[in-house]
C-alpha cells in the first residue's frame, strides 16, 4: 500500500543526508562547495546591475548542485544557466537571484542548520537523480522573500530534517516519485504562498513533526494517496486560501487514516468526494478509486450516483488491521472489487452497516444479513440504494386488530426469502437446468432472481403462481430497471412455454402462503 511506499523514502532521504560527501570540489557529481580557504573559479558575469557579490565568486558547473553546508567563508555562486546564489556564512544566509539548476546528481542544494533562505527573483532549482531531493537541509530552515523558487526533485522538492517557517515568497514544490515537502520539526507557514505536490503525498509530517498553516498564507498540498500526511491530529489549517486535495488515478488507495485535516477528492471521469475526519465521512460521488484506507473506529460513507473501488476497503493499516466498521448510506451506488488475488473486497473487523432500503450483494448473492458478515471472504461487493418510487408508497395496513402492520410496498421476509432460496438454487444449476418455483400467492418477482439468471447463463426459470405458469429461458431477453417486477406481467411475457417444462411437477401440492422451490 501507498504508506509503505512513502515512509521507504523518508528512509532513503534520510540516508542520504548521511552519506552525502562534505567539501566536495568543483565538478564532482554530487555538488559544488567552497571550503574555509579554498580557491575559487573567478566570473565577472551572470549577475545583473545592482546585486550583491560577496567573498570568492564561483561558477558552477552546469549539472551540479551547490552545497552550502561546512562553507564558514562568504561566497557568491554563479550557475552556468543563470542566476546566483549569495551567501553570507556569518548569518548564514542564502539569498537566491534568479537562480537557476538543472542537476543530475542526489541533491540540488544543500542547507546547513538554522538557514533563512531568501527568494528574489523567479529561481528554478530541477532534480533528476534517482531518490533526489531538489533542496536538503540539515536542521531548521526560514523561507522568506518576494520571488519565488521552482523545486522538483525525483523524491520530493524540500526536505528539512529539522523544522520548517515560510514567511513570505512563493514555493512550488514537487516530488515527482513522492512528496512534495517533508518536515520532521514544529513547522509553520504564516505567510507567501506554498505549493506542494507529490505523487504519493503533498506534505508529509513525519511522527516527531507537526504543522501550521496560518490565516495569512495560500496555496495547497495534493497528492494521489493523501493531501498531508501524518502520524497524528499534529495538522493545523487556519487559511482558507490553502487547499488539501487528493488527486486520486483511480489505481492507488486514499490513506484516509493518515488524513487528519478537510480533504477535497477527485477522481478520473469528473467523480469527486470529500473526507471529513472530524465527523469520519467521506462522501463520494460518481468516484472512482484504486482502493480506501479508513481510520480505526467507525466511519460514514455516502454514495451518490455510481462509485466503484478497484481495490480493497479497509480499516487503519493493512498489516495491523485494527478493528472498523462502516456505516453506508445515500442515494447512489458502490462496486468494490478487489485487485489481487485471495484478498477481499471488504476487510473491516466490525463489519458493515446498511442505511434503510439498501440492499448489498456479495458476489452472485444477496447478502441475508450484514450482521453475518457473509460478504467478508468475497472478491466482489455491491450496495445500491432504492430506486425512488414512481408514485406515493400506498398507506400501511393489517389483516386484523391484532396483526402487525405490513408496508405492501416491500416483500415480507417469508417472501423475501422464498425468492433468496430460488436465486441461490438458479446460482448452483447447471447448463440446460431448469429450478422450478412455486410462488403460490406471491404476486411478485425481485430484480435479484432475474440478476442470478442473468450471472448464470446457462439455467431457466419455471415459475407456478395462483394466476398460471410461465418459463424463462436463456435466450430470453431479461427485464431490468426495477426493483421488482409483477408476475402478472411477466405471465403475459413468458407464459406459452411455462407447461411444457412444469410438467407433472407444477401440479404438486402447494402451500399459497409461502410457496416453495424445486430443481
Amino acid at each position: 500500500m501507498g504508506k509503505n511506499r512513502i515512509m521507504a523514502f523518508v528512509l532513503a532521504a534520510a540516508l542520504a543526508l548521511c552519506v552525502l560527501p562534505v567539501g566536495a570540489a568543483p565538478g564532482v557529481p554530487g555538488g559544488f562547495s567552497l571550503p574555509p580557504g579554498g580557491s575559487a573559479v573567478e566570473s565577472r558575469s551572470g549577475l545583473g546591475s545592482g546585486q550583491p557579490r560577496l567573498g570568492n565568486t564561483v561558477t558552477v558547473p552546469d549539472g551540479d548542485g551547490i552545497k552550502l553546508y561546512k562553507v564558514n567563508s562568504d561566497a557568491t555562486y554563479l550557475s552556468a544557466r543563470g542566476g546566483s546564489l549569495v551567501w553570507e556564512a556569518g548569518s548564514r544566509t542564502a539569498t537566491l537571484h534568479g537562480l537557476d539548476l538543472a542537476v543530475n546528481a542526489d541533491y540540488g542544494l544543500f542547507l546547513p542548520e538554522g538557514t533563512t533562505l531568501v527568494l528574489e527573483g523567479e529561481s528554478r532549482i530541477s532534480v533528476s537523480g534517482k531518490g533526489s531531493w531538489s533542496v536538503l537541509t540539515s536542521g531548521d530552515l526560514t523561507v522568506r522573500g518576494t520571488g519565488s523558487l521552482s523545486a522538483e526533485g525525483e523524491s520530493g522538492g524540500l526536505y528539512c530534517l529539522g523544522g520548517f517557517l515560510q514567511e513570505s515568497g512563493r514555493l512550488a514544490l514537487r516530488g515527482a516519485v513522492s512528496d512534495g515537502l517533508l518536515v520532521n520539526g514544529a513547522s509553520e507557514v504564516r505567510g507567501g504562498r506554498l505549493e506542494a505536490e507529490g505523487d504519493s503525498s503533498g506534505i508529509l509530517v513525519s511522527p516527531s513533526g507537526s504543522l501550521k498553516i496560518g490565516p495569512g498564507a495560500g496555496g495547497f498540498a495534493v497528492g494521489k494517496y493523501v493531501g498531508i500526511y501524518s502520524s497524528g491530529p499534529v495538522v493545523e489549517i487556519l487559511s482558507p486560501d490553502f487547499e488539501v486535495r487528493i488527486d486520486n488515478d483511480g489505481v492507488v488507495p486514499v490513506l484516509l487514516n493518515s488524513c487528519f485535516v478537510d480533504t477535497g477528492i477527485t477522481t478520473p471521469g469528473g467523480g469527486s468526494g470529500r473526507w471529513e475526519p472530524g465527523a469520519r465521512r467521506l462522501s463520494l460521488s460518481g468516484a472512482s478509486l484504486g482502493g480506501i484506507t479508513f481510520p480505526t473506529g467507525r466511519s460514514t460513507l455516502e454514495l451518490e450516483g455510481e462509485n466503484r473501488v478497484q481495490g480493497t476497503i479497509l480499516s487503519a493499516d493493512p498489516v495491523t488491521r485494527g478493528e472498523g466498521s462502516l456505516l453506508l448510506r445515500g442515494g447512489g451506488s458502490l462496486t468494490v472489487e478487489s485487485g489481487a488475488l485471495g484478498i477481499p473486497a471488504v476487510v473491516l473487523d466490525g463489519g458493515i452497516e446498511l442505511s434503510e432500503g439498501m440492499r448489498l450483494w456479495a458476489g452472485a448473492d444477496e447478502a441475508s444479513a450484514v450482521e453475518t458478515r457473509t460478504y467478508a471472504g468475497e472478491r466482489w461487493l455491491h450496495v445500491e440504494s432504492p430506486a425512488p418510487p414512481p408514485v406515493p408508497a400506498p398507506a400501511r395496513r393489517r389483516e386484523s386488530r391484532d396483526a402487525p402492520y405490513e408496508d405492501s410496498s416491500r416483500f415480507s421476509e417469508d417472501e423475501t426469502g422464498f425468492w433468496r432460496r430460488v436465486a441461490g438454487r438458479i446460482g448452483e444449476a447447471g447448463d440446460g437446468e431448469t429450478v422450478t418455483a412455486r410462488a403460490g400467492g406471491y404476486t411478485r418477482l425481485p430484480d435479484f432472481v432475474l440478476r442470478a439468471l442473468r450471472e448464470n447463463g446457462g439455467a431457466s426459470l419455471a415459475v407456478e403462481w395462483d394466476g398460471g405458469e410461465f418459463l424463462i429461458t436463456p435466450g430470453d431477453g431479461l427485464p431490468s430497471g426495477k426493483v421488482f417486477y409483477l408476475l402478472s406481467g411477466l405471465q403475459e411475457r413468458y407464459g406459452d412455454e411455462a407447461g411444457e417444462a412444469a410438467g407433472d411437477g407444477g401440479k404438486e401440492k402447494q402451500n399459497p402462503g409461502t410457496g416453495g422451490c424445486r430443481r
